[in-house]
């Protein structure tokens, strides 16, 4: 059987989807690219996701950066996923990002390693650092519908998508460096500070 993966990402500009789209539209285990009117954070936009997937796997991007995926790091990752069954699976990252230089010229910056520490028993937080990219196995998401009744979380949907996958099995971390993610919001660090 073929593993594939349905990915979704986030839309915030044309240029930001299109790059990101590009670089998945050339992954051999693609089947389907779809963009999401928000972050994924909300209990409709992760409905919306787990009705949508028919792929054996689903990735879903939390960023609206454009998002880079190493060389065969989608097989390395399924690869992975499939040998532990994981029914969640995140991995160690770069972060690239950009600055503007003396004549407004875009710069783009050394990639910066970004590890992860492993999920453990007890990781509840609702910030635990599981990076921007997360690979779900499609039938744990249906089950995951199945039990969601009229929940309708605003902030807190894929927190509560993560404690339930959780709670059948930890989530997989991937300790190698398969993305980077490519910063494409430009302003000053200062007024980006001050974003409601």
């Amino acid at each position: 059987m073929r593993l594939g993966i349905d990915c979704f990402i986030p839309f915030e500009s044309e240029e930001q989807a299109s790059q990101t789209i590009e670089m998945l539209q050339q992954e051999p285990l693609v089947d389907c690219i779809h963009q999401l009117e928000e972050i994924p954070h909300s209990t409709k936009c992760i409905r919306y996701i787990g009705e949508t997937a028919k792929a054996p796997y689903t990735l879903i991007y939390t960023k609206t950066w454009t998002l880079k995926m190493g060389y065969h790091a989608l097989e390395r990752w399924i690869s992975i996923a499939s040998d532990t069954q994981a029914t969640l699976s995140y991995a160690d990252h770069y972060t690239a990002p950009h600055t503007v230089g003396p004549e407004g010229e875009v710069q783009e910056g050394a990639p910066v390693q970004h590890p992860l520490i492993d999920y453990q028993l007890g990781s509840i937080r609702d910030d635990f650092d599981m990076g921007s990219v997360l690979l779900i196995r499609t039938a744990d998401l249906h089950e995951y519908l199945e039990q969601i009744g009229t929940h309708n979380y605003q902030h807190a949907g894929l927190y509560d998508l993560r404690l339930f996958l959780s709670r059948k099995q930890l989530p997989v971390h991937i300790n190698e460096y398969l993305y980077t993610e490519v910063e494409t919001d430009l302003r000053k660090s200062g007024e980006k500070q001050f974003d409601y």
